[in-house]
């Protein structure tokens, strides 16, 4: 039929391109569904240590008021706590 026909022909090949499209469409399609469902689980593990190393260097601020040799190790991870200064008016008018 093939070899006499080439309508024929054309048509098994398109609907052969066809199956191996939608294939991949769907293979793809269901990876990225795997990974979407994953993101919410990693943004919330994000957030939690965000707030866990937040506490931390909130903590250690506080224990460099309270002992002060502990100002050059936060200072040179560019840590430094807030001082009673007035508050920066900037941007204000």
């Amino acid at each position: 039929m093939i070899k006499s026909n080439p309508i024929g022909a054309l048509l098994a090949f398109t609907s052969l391109f066809t199956a191996l499209l939608a294939a991949t469409l769907f293979f793809s399609y269901t990876r990225e569904a795997r990974t979407n469902q994953r993101l919410p689980v990693e943004l919330a593990i994000a957030n939690r240590n965000q707030a866990l190393l937040q506490g931390l260097l909130t903590d250690a601020v506080e224990y460099g008021k309270r002992d002060p040799s502990i100002e050059q190790l936060l200072a040179s991870m560019g840590i430094r706590h807030q001082t009673n200064a007035p508050a920066s008016t900037q941007g204000r008018r």
